[in-house]
């Protein structure tokens, strides 16, 4: 049995166990990341996206933030006062295409700068 062990190991055999949980694998973590990305269309963030964002946002600059893909570190960056009031001018318009809970957060400051949008 031994012998027939360390035959399969040499010769790359994988046992046919070995095939289904692998294969397994892959849909769990296709299926995870499907549901993940469900869950951020729908706004529903979990911690480490919030920790993620947080990392992002603090590695790159205001600019590029604010045009970020991520919404959450669209939100830090709106929120933030290094954000003026010329390129608060030139985001007014996008309030209509954020989602709406960032939404609130865009005319939160728009509001406190005295910004029609």
């Amino acid at each position: 049995m031994q012998f027939y062990r360390m035959l399969k190991a040499l010769l790359g055999i994988k046992d046919r166990t070995d095939n289904i949980i692998r294969t397994h694998n892959r849909a769990y973590y296709k299926s995870c990341d499907e549901a993940e990305e469900i869950m951020k269309k729908d706004s529903i963030f979990q911690v480490y996206d919030f920790a993620e964002a947080l990392l992002e946002y603090k590695q790159s600059k205001i600019s590029e933030s604010i045009a970020s893909d991520n919404a959450l570190v669209r939100l830090l960056a709106v929120v933030d006062r290094r954000i003026g009031k010329r390129t608060l001018e030139k985001i007014k318009y996008d309030v209509a295409h954020q989602p709406k809970w960032l939404q609130q957060f865009y005319i939160l400051r728009l509001d406190a700068e005295n910004i029609k949008y």
